[in-house]
């Protein structure tokens, strides 16, 4: 069983990559539950997702990830509040959001709700499932790998060479298959309706950020269901 797992969600679910005897693994789960029902035995799953959602509040988290992310700062989407993301559709959950916390609900945050839900499902049902999983951003913990904001998107060629560039430091001469080969073969695998480019990445780097984890603060805040919020960042120096 895998000791570290890394976890982005993709478009037919949750792809998740760990080091196996044979080398880097992956498999895409249908939900977190699935995921779940295979890692238990787990040290330690990075999941890209808002984990702990407030009541009629922002979540402090993302206005420190936002400031230490500098001009990627957008790419760190607002959470809405627990009411909104159970909504029924867009404009409810805009509604309810801008009632609670007074302001409206974008799209973008709106299409990563039923991640959202997913995972909250699972934490409010299992207390060790609140001691395994944690969450990660992918971009803060590429740039902190970096000792810098990446200055790309990942979309773009260029920020995708970037990103390859230090996963192959993180990887490098740990024995198992080169990320580049690994990356390759998930995507000859998948059709790109399924899984694209940068979901690989960003699973490949919340995995190498597992291995090697802190909060990046201590002073936690709750959540709903007393989920506590908080943000596991590479433990490298320097950056902070």
């Amino acid at each position: 069983m895998a000791n570290y797992v890394g976890v982005d969600g993709c478009k037919s679910g949750w792809f998740a990559v760990w080091e196996g005897r044979s080398g880097l693994q992956s498999q895409i789960y249908p939900s977190i539950v699935d995921l779940w029902k295979e890692h238990k035995q787990a040290t330690r799953i990075l999941v890209d997702v808002p984990m702990g959602l407030k009541v009629s509040a922002d979540r402090q988290i993302e206005q420190q990830v936002r400031k230490l992310l500098g001009p990627r700062r957008s790419s760190v989407f607002p959470v809405p509040c627990f009411a909104a993301t159970y909504a029924k559709d867009y404009p409810s959950a805009s509604a309810i959001n801008r009632m609670q916390i007074g302001k409206g609900l974008s799209k973008q945050a709106w299409f990563i709700t039923p991640k959202i839900r997913d995972v909250d499902h699972l934490l409010n049902q299992s207390s060790s499932a609140r001691d395994v999983l944690g969450e990660c951003h992918p971009e803060l913990a590429f740039a902190t790998f970096n000792l810098a904001p990446l200055t790309c998107s990942k979309k773009t060629t260029e920020g995708q060479n970037q990103r390859q560039a230090l996963l192959d430091l993180c990887f490098d001469g740990a024995g198992f298959d080169a990320t580049r080969t690994f990356i390759e073969k998930c995507l000859r695998h998948h059709r790109r309706s399924v899984l694209q480019i940068d979901d690989c990445m960003d699973a490949l780097i919340l995995l190498a950020t597992a291995g090697n984890a802190r909060r990046l603060d201590d002073r936690l805040e709750e959540g709903c269901g007393h989920i506590p919020i908080g943000m596991w960042v590479p433990d490298i120096p320097s950056y902070y």
